[in-house]
């Protein structure tokens, strides 16, 4: 059985500080997804959310 390698960690001091959103439209967030239908039709989405108000901007389906 093979041994998994050791991982390396990032150190606290060189990660990048987070941006928090202050306003309405100044950070938004894009995720790829994918479901599958009843019929087993597999479909792609594309969700595009605004950080301060958590509002799903815009939904695009393939």
């Amino acid at each position: 059985m093979r041994n998994k390698r050791p991982r390396r960690h990032v150190s606290a001091c060189r990660r990048m500080e987070r941006v928090t959103a202050l306003s309405p439209d100044e950070s938004w967030s894009m995720d790829f997804m994918s479901d599958e239908l009843y019929n087993g039709q597999r479909i792609k989405l594309l969700t595009l959310v605004d950080n301060f108000t958590r509002e799903s901007l815009a939904i695009e389906v393939d």
